[in-house]
């Protein structure tokens, strides 16, 4: 039997929407397992969509450069923990509300933990404080297999580590 895959994820600043603060010693895992269908991630994209045209959204900075979803995406996922040396981050998402980063491992397999590696500033940290951890087999359904619980983390010294139950999956959000 193949020994279980560990995913490490890199990311930069996150924008996530607004929620009460746990208290840090709250458990981070979630009792049932939270499905999520196609249909909600594509609703999601399309509420996206809608609120990218509001007028306070068309005042923030724009991203310049050509660089495309895909290519930003797999510095996720290239090992560099710390953009300082090569001058950008793993990857990062636009401010916008629940952003996500998927990866496909490219067939199903047994997983262990997934190890996220957050920005360096406090501003940039404090957007990854509500992720969630989804699992799909099919890109179709996704299981919740984790929901952080607040707690700050940052740069490459203090990732977070999320143990993962008895897992088989192809796709990561």
């Amino acid at each position: 039997m193949k020994a279980p895959l560990v995913l490490f994820v890199l990311f930069g600043p996150l924008t996530f929407g607004a929620a009460p603060a746990r208290p840090a010693q709250e458990s981070a895992t979630v009792d049932l397992p939270v499905v999520i269908s196609r249909q909600q991630i594509e609703a999601d994209w399309l509420r996206q969509a809608e609120l990218q045209r509001l007028p306070e959204l068309q005042r923030l900075p724009k991203r310049s450069g050509k660089i495309g979803p895909q290519e930003d995406a797999a510095g996720g996922c290239d090992g560099i923990k710390d953009g300082k040396d090569v001058g950008y981050y793993g990857f990062h998402t636009n401010r916008e509300m629940n952003p996500w980063w998927q990866v496909d491992l490219g067939t199903e397999m047994p997983l262990a933990r997934v190890v996220i590696y957050n920005g360096n500033t406090p501003e940039d940290a404090k957007r990854a404080l509500r992720l969630t951890v989804l699992l799909s087999s099919d890109a179709i359904q996704w299981i919740e297999v984790y929901r952080h619980n607040g707690q700050m983390f940052r740069g490459p010294k203090q990732p977070l580590t999320v143990e993962l139950p008895p897992s088989k999956a192809r796709y990561v959000r």
